[in-house]
């Protein structure tokens, strides 16, 4: 539950260009699948997520999901200015 509830899938597209682009970076696009079973090839995660999305919804889970790489980019600096803004534990 904390691996899918803190993590993220970064514009995970099954287009050809998608199909290669996974396939070249070793399945970055799938980081919540890839979290859940490291064990696994990376080669099967787009299977996995449809699966493990069907359940998310069925369990009423979060499954989070940016559509593409600007998105993501533009949530971590985000995330970072946040955390940055945060005070200190004593």
């Amino acid at each position: 539950l904390h691996q899918l509830l803190t993590t993220v899938n970064v514009a995970p597209n099954r287009s050809v260009i998608g199909r290669f682009r996974s396939f070249v970076l070793g399945g970055l696009d799938y980081q919540i699948e890839h979290h859940l079973a490291p064990e696994i090839p990376h080669t099967t995660y787009a299977r996995i997520a449809a699966q493990l999305q069907r359940s998310c919804e069925e369990e009423d889970l979060l499954y989070r999901s940016h559509a593409n790489v600007r998105g993501a980019i533009v949530s971590h600096h985000r995330w970072l200015r946040m955390m940055a803004t945060m005070p200190a534990p004593l």
